[in-house]
C-alpha cells in the first residue's frame, strides 16, 4: 500500500484539528479492512474492535495519513463515452 504525502485540506470541517480519518489495511495485500472518521468515536478518539474482528485480521495496520478516495466502477463503454465527451462533469 503506497502512502501519499499528507495534504492539508482546508474548510472541510468546522474543527479540522479534531477530525481524523482512520484507515485499517493489510500492508501485504493493500486490502482495505476498516475505515472510519473521528466523528464516529467519543471525544478521546478511542477505537474499539471486537475480538473476532481482530483475530480475523492479524496483520491490520491503522493509519491516519490515508484518506478516502472515491472509486467508481462502471462499464467500459461509459469510460469510452466520457473520454470522448470531456465537457461532461458530475
Amino acid at each position: 500500500c503506497k502512502q501519499a504525502p499528507h495534504e492539508k485540506r482546508e474548510g472541510t470541517f468546522k474543527n479540522e484539528a479534531q477530525h481524523v480519518e482512520y484507515t485499517g489495511y493489510d500492508q501485504k495485500t493493500g486490502r482495505l479492512l476498516y475505515m472510519a472518521t473521528s466523528t464516529n468515536f467519543p471525544r478521546n478518539h478511542s477505537i474499539k474492535f471486537g475480538k473476532r474482528f481482530l483475530l480475523s485480521r492479524p496483520k491490520m495496520t491503522i493509519s491516519t495519513t490515508l484518506h478516502d478516495q472515491h472509486i467508481y466502477i462502471f462499464r467500459h463503454w461509459i469510460a469510452d463515452f466520457l473520454t470522448k465527451k470531456p465537457a461532461i462533469t458530475s
